[in-house]
């Protein structure tokens, strides 16, 4: 199929990995391929490394015209099959094209969050989408709950490359991974990466810290709008020697081996990819029960799960891990062995079944 794929974001996160994943995945079964993206766009570097061409495209808003009609003349110079929108920023423009141009189009919906109440929000969800792609269930219900019909809802997981993740317990990889964020080989480290926003939690995992009671450092991988908000917590607790902010970082993978474990103290996720990569280094993983990570995590079978904004409760998960190696290898191993349903050769095949579904209808 010839395949338009739409992503508004500027910088990389992991909205933006997933459809990098994607496009690479769909280049090696044969489609023909077309992104639209800003060109400055970290994702837009890496789809040109494949050979796949691109196109600018930075919308101003919702109603931005320029935006769809761009879009339009795309969709008809490049034949497009089809329309594929993955950001909240592409949803409307990628409608646009799509009737206009007479292709249908599938919007992937990445966030748990409820819809809107307003009249353009609740139009905009009923209107001129053929196909929503939700990255878990719970996404799925969020849709239904704003009015989305549900056979219009396809839920297709978010993926991660499990066979090339490094294992934790790879020495050589271990070693690597604490050299290159200043860590001792003796010290015992909790890991937690996301971007710095509410959503991920930070500071509930700092204000954890405060209350473990046996030696261990957090690292955190991220960066976002809530750094300075984190850095005076970390200040205010006495915890700079404790706490490390290494900031954004585009070698996530490799760096994981530095951890013990992991931690995912989110307020809410639409699905939480960082927590699938590190089950597939074979790291345990302490999160919240929120979205999906309850099943991610075979209820607890395969990590230890805490109550949302709980903050005693994190504390007391991130002391018994740290404090119990039989724990952390029993649970590295059974979060490694589930992380492959979420691999991201399934993630390629749910969205071609949707494909393949609307070309027969």
């Amino acid at each position: 199929m010839r395949l338009l794929h739409v992503d508004s974001g500027r910088s990389w996160r992991g909205g933006q990995a997933q459809v990098g994943y994607l496009i690479e995945g769909l280049a090696a079964l044969g489609h023909n391929l077309m992104l639209a993206a800003p060109k400055e766009a970290p994702l837009t570097a890496k789809v040109r490394k494949l050979g796949i061409a691109t196109i600018d495209f930075r919308p101003r808003g919702d109603l931005d015209i320029g935006a769809w009609l761009c879009l339009s003349r795309a969709v008809r110079r490049f034949g497009a099959d089809l329309v594929h929108g993955h950001s909240a920023g592409a949803h409307m423009a990628a409608c646009g094209a799509g009737q206009v141009a007479g292709a249908p189009v599938v919007i992937t919906r990445r966030l748990d969050l409820p819809i809107g109440r307003g009249v353009f929000s609740r139009w905009k969800y009923r209107n001129g989408v053929t196909r929503y792609v939700a990255i878990s269930r719970c996404v799925a219900r969020s849709l239904e709950a704003g009015g989305v019909e549900p056979e219009r809802i396809r839920v297709v997981y978010s993926g991660v490359p499990v066979n090339d993740v490094p294992l934790a317990s790879n020495t050589e990889a271990r070693s690597a991974a604490r050299e290159a964020l200043g860590l001792g080989a003796l010290d015992m480290v909790a890991g937690l990466v996301g971007a710095m926003t509410s959503q991920k939690g930070y500071d509930l995992a700092v204000a954890a810290m405060a209350l473990v009671t046996v030696p261990l450092r957090l690292v955190c991988l991220g960066d976002g709008p809530d750094r300075e908000a984190i850095e005076k917590q970390v200040a205010a607790l006495n915890l700079g020697s404790r706490v490390v902010l290494s900031g954004f970082r585009s070698d996530v993978p490799r760096l994981l081996p530095a951890f013990d474990f992991v931690v995912a103290p989110s307020r809410h996720e639409g699905l939480g990819t960082s927590v699938l990569e590190a089950m597939a280094a074979a790291l345990p993983v302490v999160a919240t029960r929120v979205a999906e990570f309850d099943d991610m995590l075979d209820g607890g079978a395969a990590g230890r799960l805490v109550g949302s904004e709980n903050v005693e409760e994190l504390a007391a998960a991130m002391t018994f891990l740290a404090s119990d190696a039989v724990a952390r290898k029993e649970l590295a191993g059974r979060a490694r062995a589930r992380a492959h349903r979420y691999a991201v050769s399934e993630m390629v095949s749910g969205n071609v079944r949707v494909y393949d579904e609307l070309r027969r209808s």
